[in-house]
């Protein structure tokens, strides 16, 4: 059973984390690194697929910028849809060679992820023949839950998925989401007030199982009971990341704390230094209380 990295980049621009799952994925295509699976929240931005049409997106540059909200062109599959808070989105980083060459398949897996960890927290959900992505019963109607777009190069998967857990449902309106004139929802609207972490819980134990995946750590957690880093480099053997690809910190939590679990995160490959005293920094202050 192939490992699988377990990374929460927290609040993080699409930018930044795109530069990140390129840099994971490179490793992948020269047979270097291992698999990820990277947990990110986006600020509010609208990101337009390799199939977008730019007539689903019914807002102005102008009024998007006065909204807050960015705008990027994707080169993965699908059409236009809303990132925002709120929202757990998904980047798994695999290579697909050592599960099956198969981008349906692949697809369908991820479905079944979202699906499984929905059906956690009593809701049940769907696909819809001929549409990607998630769907369940809201109002008497059939809304997306959580929209798919994944890349593939080399069988290596970058961008992947967004559910809703307690996003602000009103950016929508800024777009015909995934093209298709169907409403969207989140857990918070069909009256599933989930903590995300408890979601993410769920998100990688399926994960793992769906893809025959070992994820490290097994389990994220919740902030209250875990601290991920401190801001020393001294480096971990739990889990074992070859320091060339990922690096690995520990915490030495004071009374009251379960003992903290390893966290990985990108390593000079995908970060200047700076940059990995700044996301340090950030996690620091997200974690440690």
């Amino acid at each position: 059973m192939s490992e699988c990295f377990v990374t929460d980049l927290g609040r993080m621009s699409y930018g930044e984390a795109f530069d990140i799952q390129s840099g994971l994925a490179s490793e992948r295509k020269q047979g270097q690194g291992s698999d990820h699976l990277l947990f990110v929240e986006h600020p509010h931005v609208i990101t337009m697929g390799r199939d977008g049409h730019r007539d689903n997106l019914l807002a102005s540059e102008s009024v998007l910028q006065r909204a807050g909200i960015e705008l990027h062109d994707t080169d993965r599959g699908g059409d236009i849809t809303y990132h925002g808070p709120g929202q757990i989105v998904g980047y798994p980083i695999v290579d697909l060679r050592l599960w099956k060459r198969d981008v349906g398949a692949f697809v369908r897996g991820i479905e079944q992820v979202l699906i499984d960890t929905l059906a956690d927290f009593g809701i049940a959900a769907k696909r819809i023949a001929g549409l990607t992505g998630v769907w369940t019963d809201h109002s008497g109607q059939e809304a997306k839950i959580a929209a798919i777009g994944v890349h593939l190069s080399r069988w290596v998967s970058t961008h992947g998925w967004a559910l809703n857990v307690s996003t602000d449902l009103r950016y929508f309106q800024y777009i015909v989401p995934c093209g298709l004139a169907k409403p969207v929802t989140s857990m918070a609207a069909l009256g599933v007030h989930a903590h995300v972490e408890d979601v993410k819980t769920s998100l990688v134990r399926h994960f793992g199982e769906v893809f025959d995946r070992e994820m490290q750590p097994p389990l994220c957690a919740r902030k209250q009971h875990e601290v991920f880093r401190t801001a020393t480099a001294k480096e971990s053997t739990w889990p074992l990341v070859p320091t060339s690809q990922m690096k690995t910190l520990t915490a030495d939590v004071g009374p009251g704390f379960r003992p903290a679990r390893s966290f990985t995160y990108p390593g000079e490959s995908a970060f200047s230094t700076e940059r990995q005293e700044a996301f340090l920094s950030s996690v620091l202050e997200r974690h440690v209380e």
